[in-house]
């Protein structure tokens, strides 16, 4: 499932329907199919803040949140 959220921010007009046909298409031709996904459009002040706590974490926790959220199942 793909979601759309903002945060202190108004959503920017994007084709959400067609965005999430194109990257299930594109995961469909590497015989994958998606998990969750979220885009969250924010200032860049909260996505400053967000990295800012992610780089808190160990690298070791960094890097399994990011292999987590690149494996989707086949």
């Amino acid at each position: 499932m793909i979601s759309y959220q903002t945060d202190g921010i108004e959503m920017p007009a994007i084709k959400k329907r067609e965005t999430t046909e194109w990257i299930k298409a594109v995961a469909a031709t590497y015989n994958k199919r998606i998990g969750e996904i979220a885009y969250i459009f924010c200032s860049d002040e909260k996505i400053l803040e967000v990295n800012r706590q992610y780089l808190q974490q160990p690298a070791s926790e960094r890097i399994q949140i990011t292999k987590t959220a690149l494996e989707a199942p086949a």
